[in-house]
């Protein structure tokens, strides 16, 4: 109900009726008034997936010949839109076009052809508002050219919708965007939709983020690079508005150069629930993911790595719970994960921690009366510190099956694990050249193929599962080891 509310509220008459299933495209080459969009399912035919709109003699449109773009739209305050030099066919059909101008009183804005009436007739899904006016603007096919102008146009309609954004050259940002909608989906991709492409979202002006929030949104990022080049560098997400709860994924992204990759600011009151990461990479910000307010869930899977940042995940307050799955912590100038609220529950499973200055996982200061902690099959190798190092003993600690190994300060600091697996090299193929599967040296990475928890299931049969965050391939006919995630 509040989120229908919220909508409600949001909408803009000049969006609002757009259908949900809108698919917007983003290119650096396109224009910011091009049609832009189109709704799947549609009978017609996308025309968004071109540079430019439809005109006489265009190239890198859909067409030059067949509804191309005019300047004498008319409509009589209905849904109705006629052109004498249009030539409609019905493969306008799902379009989003944008229609601007004309002498009458018109609503500037973008809207969905709903009929394909006749070679200068179309309907579309509302009034234009134009009355008796003539030469309106029609824009037809192409793609937008700003992420922002996708973000408005996203934020004023209806919730779950979709933007491609095509990469190659970068999109800068000189002020930060406001995502201010519920279910948005943002795919990156460079040649063709659904290569796993990146595009590149950067600014270079001082203290600017690049995105943040103004109402409860459930957001997905898929395919991206987000980072700053500027000397005095913002966050990639940030918020400070405490009435709002973001669910926010992302999937294949990049931060690097950032003040925070994500964070909530303290005092503000933001809960993320859930912050989803699946197979990002955080590196070279001052710190990766920084919480110091709300109540939050982090997912956080499927090697996410996390490396040369101050600290990987730095959570100061705030009543927060910790998934880490595959993860890899490498190389921060302090800690991997330093965790100062009082209030957490951590479950670490096939992470690594390796080559930090400090401690690998740390709770330095702080009751940790109230600190869940469970790590299983991770490795702890080479970090400044200790591999665990917590001020006192969490309470229902459960850590087994784990691989430290010259950490300077020690294994573990009051906290204790069992069924430890000793190795007396480093487990990896090659740590600087971000290669963490494991090596098959003897003591070392061969030591913690098949050698996890739980092994043998208590129904359904068993399997094997390696220590650390990346399974090694089985033989031909060896069935099935670990998690699937193979290198």
């Amino acid at each position: 109900m509040r989120s229908l509310w919220l909508l409600f509220l949001l909408c803009n008459p000049a969006f609002c009726t757009l259908s949900d299933s809108t698919v917007w495209e983003v290119r650096t080459a396109g224009t910011d008034t091009n049609g832009g969009g189109f709704v799947t399912g549609s009978s017609g035919t996308d025309m968004s997936q071109f540079n430019n709109k439809n005109a006489a003699s265009c190239t890198q449109c859909q067409s030059a010949t067949v509804n191309i773009s005019t300047t004498d739209a008319v409509t009589n305050g209905t849904t109705t839109i006629t052109s004498a030099t249009a030539n409609f066919s019905s493969a306008i059909v799902g379009n989003i076009i944008y229609v601007t101008g004309g002498t009458g009183s018109i609503t500037a804005a973008w809207y969905q052809v709903t009929t394909f009436t006749n070679a200068t007739t179309i309907l579309v899904d509302r009034s234009t508002g134009l009355t008796t006016g003539t030469g309106a603007t029609m824009n037809i096919g192409g793609a937008l050219a700003t992420v922002n102008q996708a973000v408005t146009n996203m934020t004023s309609a209806s919730p779950g919708m979709t933007a491609y954004v095509k990469g190659g050259t970068a999109y800068t940002r000189t002020t930060t965007m406001t995502l201010a909608q519920t279910a948005l989906k943002f795919i990156g991709y460079t040649t063709t939709r659904g290569d796993n492409g990146q595009a590149t979202i950067t600014t270079a002006t001082n203290n600017t983020s690049l995105f943040t929030y103004a109402g409860t949104s459930e957001i997905q990022f898929q395919n991206f690079i987000f980072s700053s080049t500027a000397g005095t560098p913002g966050s990639g997400f940030i918020n400070t508005n405490a009435s709002y709860t973001m669910s926010l994924s992302f999937i294949n992204c990049q931060f690097t150069g950032l003040a925070n990759g994500i964070t909530a600011p303290s005092g503000s009151g933001v809960e993320f629930y859930p912050l989803y990461l699946q197979n990002c990479y955080l590196n070279a910000n001052t710190t990766g993911i920084t919480i110091a307010s709300g109540t939050n869930s982090f997912v956080i899977t499927d090697s996410t790595q996390f490396a040369a940042n101050t600290n990987g995940i730095n959570s100061s307050s705030g009543t927060n719970f910790f998934v880490l799955r595959n993860s890899i912590f490498y190389n921060q100038s302090s800690r991997g994960v330093l965790i100062t609220s009082a209030n957490a529950t951590v479950i670490v499973q096939n992470s690594a921690f390796v080559g930090n200055t400090s401690d690998g996982l740390g709770m330095t200061s702080g009751s940790t009366a109230t600190v869940q902690v469970s790590v299983i099959n991770t490795i702890f190798d080479s970090n400044g510190g200790y591999g665990i190092n917590f001020a006192t003993a969490p309470f229902l600690p459960f850590l087994e099956f784990n691989a430290p190994r010259n950490n300077t300060s020690g294994s573990y600091n009051n906290v204790a694990s069992t069924n430890d697996i000793s190795i007396t090299a480093s487990p990896f193929v090659s740590p600087s050249g971000n290669n963490f599967a494991l090596n098959n040296t003897a003591s070392a990475g061969a030591a913690l193929r098949g050698a996890g928890f739980p092994g043998t299931l208590q129904a359904g049969g068993s399997g094997t599962i390696d220590v650390g965050p990346i399974q090694h391939t089985a033989a031909a006919g060896a069935g099935q080891s670990g998690y699937p995630i193979l290198q």
